[in-house]
């Protein structure tokens, strides 16, 4: 299970830096949401109980910080009218907390 989500974090900042600007294009132009929310899917939702219990409390409460600062950002994104620049600050901004608790999930996954 540690390895699925070292996968899952490291494939949700990857892909949020790979896909910033087509993201924040299409944005611009079409107000689509729906790539945004595809890119932060994360699977951190679909664990049950007895995997999560498998996790010891202080790796939980690492990953849990990374993953609560990813649905801020769905949150945001699934909400938002902001316009393009506005909404280019807030991604950054979200991308910079989100990669150093993305750092902070990983070395503890290891």
């Amino acid at each position: 299970m540690r390895r699925l989500l070292k996968i899952d974090i490291e494939r949700i900042l990857e892909q949020l830096v790979l896909r910033r600007e087509l993201l924040l294009n299409r944005w611009s132009f079409h107000r689509d949401r729906t790539p945004f929310l595809w890119t932060s899917f994360s699977r951190w939702p679909t664990l049950g109980y007895p995997q999560l219990q498998a996790l010891d409390t202080s790796l939980t409460l690492v990953l849990d910080d990374f993953y609560a600062e990813l649905e801020a950002f769905r949150l945001y994104i699934r909400s938002t009218e902001d316009m393009p620049e506005a909404l280019e600050e807030v991604y950054d901004e979200s991308l910079e907390a989100l990669d150093l608790r993305g750092k902070l999930a990983l070395e503890a996954l290891q």
